[in-house]
């Protein structure tokens, strides 16, 4: 789980630089992202870096972009959803994530 976390990390900090947010949906980071959290969303430490990572990819990338279309056909809202319903006790990890989606979701 710490090498998904740190990797989550890692993504988040590609999303936030400038200019390396299509590299990173073009290297298929987003769909790595997303199969990583799917195989470690029952650990928090890992959602929660998954969640910060899909966060900075989808408030940089705008609406309508070609990352947020990339984020929405690689399942990450899926994979969030799972989170949720893992971790529904967890009202902070939860809030995160529900100030995520709307990013993703919303045209």
């Amino acid at each position: 789980a710490g090498v998904q976390k740190s990797g989550m990390a890692a993504l988040r900090g590609l999303a936030l630089a400038k200019g390396q947010l299509g590299f990173l949906r073009d290297g298929g980071g987003i769909e790595v992202a997303v199969e990583s959290l799917h195989a470690q969303y029952k650990e928090k430490e890992v959602a929660e870096a998954a969640n910060g990572a899909f966060s900075a990819m989808a408030s940089n990338a705008g609406r309508n972009s070609p990352e947020v279309a990339t984020m929405r056909t690689a399942g990450v809202v899926e994979v969030l959803l799972k989170v949720m319903d893992h971790h529904a006790w967890d009202q902070t990890l939860c809030g995160k994530v529900r100030v995520t989606l709307p990013f993703i979701t919303e045209d």
